[in-house]
């Protein structure tokens, strides 16, 4: 192997980007980046299964001239691949056509790589690829979030040539004899990318800094190791929250979000918005106003980007739709497991303790409406308390199938307003387990076989 495919196949395997032989799909431009690591990769002692994607937008002359590079670079190589054309003008819609080209790759990536039966999907972002979005996102104000760059590895998709250089790649590409197509667009500095390219960063290489691409990569590698544990801790709280990944609204109390620290407020807030939005662009004003709502006064409504709003009522805090009407009487909490949840409106408390069967009562017919017990086994965790929802239904012990809460809040003579307020329990499928104070469900009931058990008491 040459050092340069070294140096790649060092990178995959520190990343963990590839096993043997695993199916590929590769994007492939017609570019010397991506020409080069579908070079690369078939070289790789990996028995690699490739197959490329080439997709021609429809905006430039010679679009047409690079698909057919790339038909017969994979014709010589005996390399499987799928040509799309598009035509991103006509269907851009509002977006612009270069965010419109962007969305409609990697919708067209998936696709592909969904019907080939692919495992990784292998892009040609390198070095100074890092290096200009790192620049960039410097200059239009982004977080740690931003600073951590282009990452190497996303879900499936893989960066084998993310530490190499520009100017590798070239020389790799021409010792190899490989022939590729050049963008004429590159060079046009009306775009904010080139000129950063073509202007900002030779300057700084030549007056400031001219090991730039290494300490910047190095400061990426570093912002990439906070977000990673950052990110961790956002799960963590959204687990609790018992917040999905598609979430159509979020209801939290006020205090769960004051009590988080404000960098991890500031994270889960963006991440809330992303699961609400994919790929919404968000600003720092954006999570300012939001954390302003937080700590403000009741009755307080902000409008937030993609038609989405965040109000505050009931010191209850509501992400949502703009638009929507109804008033905010719905609330979720994690519980804490073993200890007390204090619910909202001066509804008491639940304890829940955890143990063995030693926490079972000796007479079954002696506890109350306001206790119940579950096999921890049989469980979905994170288990929570919310308010009740539209076809919300409950599989009662002792009856055979389930009865929707309204029946069994008429069973139980519960008013309206009442109704609004009665906490259930809920699995992390969000199926009510119990609703407190009248009857417990038939999931995860205690059995001759449990031998783990959570006790739950409301407590005034």
């Amino acid at each position: 192997m040459k050092a340069f495919e070294e140096k790649i196949l060092s990178t995959v395997q520190r990343h963990g980007m590839l096993n043997l032989g695993e199916k590929v799909l590769v994007a492939v431009s017609g570019g010397v980046d991506s020409l080069t690591l579908l070079s690369v990769l078939r070289r790789l002692p990996l028995d690699l299964d490739l197959f490329v994607f080439h997709l021609n937008h429809g905006l430039r002359p010679e679009s047409k001239a690079e698909a057919q590079l790339v038909a017969e670079r994979c014709q010589k190589w005996s390399i499987p691949y799928r040509i799309i054309e598009i035509n991103v003008k006509e269907t851009k819609g509002a977006d612009s056509v270069q965010v419109a080209a962007r969305n409609e790759r990697y919708r067209l990536l998936e696709e592909t790589g969904r019907e080939k039966g692919v495992s990784k999907i292998a892009l040609g972002h390198h070095a100074d690829d890092q290096v200009e979005t790192m620049i960039m996102r410097f200059l239009t104000g982004a977080g740690p979030q931003g600073m951590a760059g282009i990452p190497p590895v996303r879900d499936k998709y893989i960066r084998p040539l993310f530490e190499v250089t520009r100017e590798e790649i070239k020389t790799y590409a021409e010792e190899e004899g490989l022939i590729w197509a050049e963008d004429a667009s590159n060079l046009k500095t009306n775009y904010f990318r080139n000129k950063i390219r073509l202007c900002l960063i030779p300057f700084l290489l030549e007056e400031f800094q001219p090991q730039l691409t290494e300490r910047l990569m190095e400061a990426a590698s570093i912002f990439q190791e906070w977000e990673a544990l950052l990110l961790q801790q956002v799960k963590e709280v959204l687990d609790q929250w018992g917040v999905s990944k598609r979430p159509t609204e979020v209801v939290t109390p006020a205090s769960a979000w004051t009590n988080l620290p404000k960098a991890l407020e500031r994270a889960v807030f963006r991440e809330v918005m992303f699961r609400m939005r994919p790929g919404m662009r968000l600003e720092f004003k954006h999570s300012q106003i939001f954390r302003d709502l937080v700590e403000g006064e009741n009755g307080r409504r902000i409008s937030l980007p993609e038609a989405l709003e965040a109000l505050k009522e009931k010191d209850q805090i509501m992400i949502r739709a703009a638009g929507t009407e109804e008033s905010i009487h719905g609330f979720y909490l994690a519980l804490n497991i073993p200890g007390c949840t204090q619910l909202p409106s001066s509804q008491g408390q639940i304890e829940v303790i955890k143990g063995g069967r030693e926490l079972l009562p000796s007479n079954w017919q002696k506890i109350s409406k306001q206790e119940s017990f579950f096999d921890w086994d049989q469980l979905a965790f994170p288990l929570g308390i919310r308010s009740r929802k539209r076809g919300d239904r409950l599989y009662p012990l002792g009856l055979n199938g389930s009865k929707k809460l309204k029946e069994l809040f008429s069973d139980f003579k519960v008013g309206k307003q009442e109704r609004e307020r009665t906490p259930l329990l809920v699995d992390a499928e969000d199926e009510v387990l119990w609703v407190v104070g009248m009857r417990s469900g038939m999931k995860g009931r205690i059995t001759e076989q449990t031998e783990n058990v959570l006790y739950f008491k409301h407590l005034p």
